[in-house]
């Protein structure tokens, strides 16, 4: 009786920490999808300003931090798009952006600061294409 008293606790005990963890992923996704907002669109413009003028001076460092924060930042628009459904070629220009800032890592860690410029103004034109399908005025 003992025993199975115990087992019931224990599939309890489970059940409920899988409901937490379920609860928790929702409430990131949440987050992730509030998250983008005019805001985060204004963070991704200055930070592709600053990765093309480090990556002009050369400045390795600052143009990898700057890289990978909009690598991340896209990362956050693609999951917002992918969520809200119904919006399929914005989630194709943050896939295609998030990848340009891949290609930024990799230029700038490897000191390519010449085809890095060519990948940002790629990134910008990126940018530009998908304001004039989904910026609001």
């Amino acid at each position: 009786m003992k025993k199975k008293l115990i087992r019931k606790s224990i599939k309890s005990t489970v059940l409920l920490l899988s409901l937490l963890a379920a609860m928790t992923s929702l409430a990131s996704l949440a987050v992730a999808v509030a998250e983008v907002d005019m805001d985060l669109m204004q963070r991704i413009e200055e930070s592709t300003k600053s990765v093309d003028s480090n990556i002009s001076l050369k400045d390795g460092k600052a143009a990898l931090a700057d890289a990978r924060e909009i690598e991340e930042m896209f990362s956050q628009v693609e999951l917002y798009y992918k969520h809200k459904g119904d919006a399929t070629d914005a989630i194709e220009y943050a896939r295609k952006s998030k990848n340009f800032a891949t290609e930024l890592i990799r230029q700038v860690s490897e000191k390519d600061f010449d085809n890095a410029s060519a990948t940002v103004g790629a990134l910008a034109k990126s940018c530009k294409t998908c304001h004039q399908v989904y910026k609001k005025s």
